[in-house]
C-alpha cells in the first residue's frame, strides 16, 4: 500500500495528511499527522543583467523549496540537496511511483531540509518575461519602483525575489548542448546546460550553481550538504575552499572525485555513498581521498556500497528507485553517530 499525502492548512499551521492506498505502505515511523512549522521557496543568488533592449534580468539563481518540520531534532544540522548534472530538485520528492522522496523523509525524521534546483533548469529555467513585466503589469511606471498606492510588498528585496522567477538568458552552451529545464532541449529532449560546466566562474569550484549554494549555506548555517552526481564533484570542490559552511559532506552516486589533497577535506566529515551498478573506480579514488584526508589529521569519512548493507539492484538515481527510504537511513545513522570515520 502507499499513503498518499496531502498538505493542509489548519489554522497556522500545515498538517501532513496520509490516506492509505493499494501498494506497498512507506513506513516513516511517525503517525499520520505530521506538522511544519513552516514549508516554502525562494530564490538565491544570481544577478541582474542587460538584456540590450531597455529590459533587465535576473541570471544565475538557484530555486530553493524548504521543509522545516514542527519538532525537529535538538541540535540536527539542515540538511541541504543538491541534484546532479540536468536534473531538477524534484528527484529529491515523490517518487515515479508515488512514494514520498528522501526531502519528506529527511524532515519526518526531524531535519530541516532545502532542496536547490540550480539556474537553467525547472524553476530557475529561463522564458519570457523580464524587467518590463513591472510596468505591464501594473506594479509601477518603472522597473522596481513601487507605484504609491499598490499592494505589491514594500520589503527590501522583494523585487529581486520577484524578478527571481524570471530567469535571464544563459550564457552561451557548448556547442552541441542545449538548455536543461522541464522542457529540456529541442523536441523537449533534457541536455546539458551550461550551468553544468563546472568550470564556469561565478563561486569557489566553478559555476553560479557553486556561488548560490555558497549563499544558501551562509544562511542556512553548517549543513550537511548531500548532492548527487556532478553536484557531488562541485560540492566537493566547496568543500575544500569553504570547510566551515559544511557539518558533513555526502556525495551519492558521484561523477567524480576532483583531484584534491586530502589536506583540503580535513575539517569536513566525508561519506560517498554507491549502488550496486555505479563506478566503483570513482568510489575507490573517493575513498582514497576520504583515508588522505585522515592522514592529514583530518575527520576522514565513511564509505556505503549498498550490496555491503543487503541493498541490491541499485543504479544512478538511489533517491528515486526502491528502498530509498533504507538509504536515506544509512545517512541518518551516520549523521546520528557524529560522523564518525571508518576509513582505515
Amino acid at each position: 500500500m502507499f499513503r498518499l499525502c496531502l498538505l493542509q492548512f489548519l489554522s497556522s499551521s500545515l498538517l501532513l495528511v496520509c490516506q492509505t492506498g493499494n501498494t506497498q505502505a512507506w513506513d516513516t515511523g511517525v503517525g499520520a499527522d505530521f506538522s511544519f512549522r513552516e514549508l516554502g521557496n525562494f530564490w538565491i543568488g544570481g544577478e541582474f543583467v542587460d538584456n540590450g533592449n531597455g529590459t533587465q534580468s535576473v541570471r544565475g539563481q538557484t530555486y530553493v523549496e524548504y521543509y522545516l518540520p514542527a519538532n525537529p531534532r535538538p541540535d540536527a544540522p539542515p540538511i541541504v540537496l543538491v541534484p546532479g548534472g540536468g536534473l531538477l530538485g524534484s528527484i529529491y520528492g515523490t517518487t515515479p511511483d508515488m512514494r514520498p522522496g528522501w526531502a519528506l523523509y529527511f524532515a519526518i525524521q526531524g531535519f530541516d531540509v532545502y532542496t536547490t534546483e540550480p539556474y537553467g533548469r525547472g524553476r530557475a529555467g529561463s522564458g519570457p518575461w523580464n524587467s518590463a513585466a513591472w510596468v505591464l503589469w501594473d506594479m509601477g511606471e518603472e522597473p522596481g519602483v513601487r507605484c504609491d498606492n499598490c499592494a505589491f510588498p514594500e520589503e527590501a528585496g522583494a523585487y529581486r525575489m520577484w524578478m527571481s522567477q524570471f530567469a535571464g538568458p544563459e550564457p552561451p552552451a557548448p556547442q552541441g548542448a542545449g538548455r536543461g529545464g522541464r522542457a529540456g532541449g529541442p523536441g523537449g529532449i533534457p541536455t546539458a546546460s551550461a550551468t553544468d560546466r563546472l568550470g564556469e566562474t561565478g563561486g569557489p569550484g566553478g559555476g553560479q550553481q557553486t556561488a548560490a549554494l555558497t549563499e544558501l549555506l551562509d544562511q542556512t548555517g553548517k549543513a550537511v550538504v548531500i548532492a548527487h552526481s556532478a553536484g557531488g564533484a562541485a560540492a566537493l570542490r566547496l568543500a575544500a575552499a569553504r570547510p566551515e559552511l559544511f557539518a558533513a559532506l555526502i556525495t551519492v552516486e558521484p561523477s567524480g572525485c576532483p583531484g584534491l589533497g586530502g589536506e583540503q577535506l580535513a575539517a569536513v566529515p566525508y561519506m560517498n555513498l554507491l549502488g550496486e551498478y555505479g563506478n566503483l573506480t570513482t568510489h575507490t579514488n573517493c575513498m582514497a581521498l576520504m583515508k588522505q584526508s585522515l592522514e592529514a589529521g583530518g575527520a576522514g569519512g565513511a564509505a556505503r556500497f549498498l550490496p555491503d548493507f543487503g541493498l541490491t539492484g541499485h543504479g544512478h538515481l538511489l533517491m528515486q528507485e526502491t528502498r530509498n527510504d533504507e538509504i536515506a537511513q544509512l545517512m541518518i545513522d551516520w549523521i546520528s553517530a557524529g560522523y564518525p570515520n571508518e576509513i582505515e
